[in-house]
């Protein structure tokens, strides 16, 4: 298969500072969380900055994508809900932790962190279920219906219903 470059962003002209995360496609629009503190919308045919939104530190989350709205947490320790058409703040919620891997399931927005696994309501921020866990996650979750299978850090595995 032949490829070619359609685009390319340089960090000088669009995200400083390097990316750890994933981008999150959304219709036309990508999603990327940088580690200059910002969370950009590309248009995803030209490369083109549509918004650009700034947390308290760098973002190593990918963003996670609930209808209307990305989700993603910040080293700051907050989850950030933002409009993917505006990039406007609907909500953000102290996580009190670094947040590396929310993910969204229906209208539920989950985030990891050390000793716990945390649901959100996607639509407004409010805490509607948490899981202890013995040690901390920092990798995105695999759902199935209403079954969650997560790793963590000291090498276990678990199944959460």
């Amino acid at each position: 298969m032949d490829t070619s470059t359609r685009w390319k962003r340089r960090r000088e002209n669009c995200v400083g500072n390097g990316i750890d995360s994933s981008p999150a496609l959304v219709g036309d629009s990508l999603l990327i969380g940088s580690l200059d503190f910002y969370v950009y919308s590309l248009d995803a045919n030209s490369g083109a900055v549509r918004w650009k939104y700034e947390t308290g530190l760098g973002v190593s989350s990918s963003p996670a994508v609930s209808g209307e709205v990305a989700i993603v947490g910040s080293k700051d320790g907050y989850l950030y809900a933002l409009e993917v058409a505006s990039g406007k703040l609907r909500w953000k919620t102290r996580a009190s932790q670094v947040i590396t891997a929310p993910a969204v399931v229906g209208d539920s927005a989950i985030y990891l962190q050390s000793g716990g696994v945390h649901a959100l309501d996607a639509a407004t921020g409010n805490m509607l279920w948490r899981a202890g866990l013995a040690s901390g996650v920092q990798n995105v979750p695999v759902i199935e219906g209403r079954r969650m299978y997560l790793t963590s850090n000291e090498g276990e595995v678990y199944a959460l219903e």
